[in-house]
Formats: C-alpha cells, sequence, structure tokens
C-alpha cells in the first residue's frame, strides 16, 4: 500500500506541476515535454522522465493491480536514489508564491505565507528518511 501511496502523490506531483503551467497531463506514464513545459535543462529532463516513467509504469502499475510477494524489495532503493530526486527537481519548478495563491484563489486551503529558497519533496510531503 505504501508504494500505491507513494506513487499516487508523486503523480499528483507531476500533474499539479503540470497543471500549473497549463499543460494537461492525461496519462502519468507518458512521454511528457519537460523541457518546454517546465523550463529544465535537457540534462534534468534526461534524468526526470526515466525516473517518472518507471515510476509510473514498473511500480505503479503493478501494485495497482496484483500483490506480488518480495517484488518491491528491490525496488526500495530507488525511492532515495531516483526518485525523490526527480521528484525534487519537479517541485523546484514550482513557483511557491503562484502556487499560494492558485489554492487561495480556488479556495481549498489557506496557506500561511512561507517561502523556501529551494524547494523540495521534503519540504510539502515531509522528511522521507
Amino acid at each position: 500500500m505504501l508504494w500505491l501511496a507513494f506513487s499516487v502523490g508523486a503523480e499528483s506531483v507531476v500533474k499539479g506541476t503540470f497543471g500549473l503551467r497549463n499543460v494537461r497531463v492525461k496519462v502519468f506514464s507518458a512521454d511528457l515535454q519537460w523541457s518546454k513545459a517546465l523550463g529544465m535543462t535537457s540534462e534534468e529532463a534526461k534524468f526526470v522522465a526515466p525516473a517518472i516513467k518507471k515510476l509510473a509504469t514498473d511500480v505503479r502499475d503493478r501494485d495497482a493491480h496484483q500483490y506480488l510477494p518480495e517484488v518491491r524489495d528491490g525496488d526500495f532503493a530507488d525511492v532515495a536514489d531516483l526518485y525523490v530526486p526527480a521528484l525534487n527537481k519537479i517541485v523546484q519548478r514550482l513557483d511557491v508564491h503562484e502556487l499560494g495563491r492558485e489554492v487561495q484563489t480556488r479556495g481549498k486551503i489557506h496557506l500561511s505565507p512561507r517561502s523556501f529558497d529551494e524547494p523540495n519533496f521534503g519540504d510539502f510531503f515531509g522528511d522521507l528518511n
């Protein structure tokens, strides 16, 4: 269940970040325009694209459809080495002030004034260690 929750959270981060750039992501595992939509360098995109694609296809799709005992163990190292660094690069594309205005405009959550010098996945979702 934790893999499924982590994957759903990662999907929300990806779709939300693209959504703030007015780019709708219909399929999480699709080849996304990282450089064009989010302004990533080609080097960043070369790291982020396969990491997110692997998370979306190898992990999320597997866990959403069936339980396979002892299959997940090999994926745990990828959380710290691959997925969180990729998600950090995505979150760093967020303008937290723009995000705050967007959330307040929709009236669902009221954010307290806070800024991040360099936002990262842990800032939004807590320490993963």
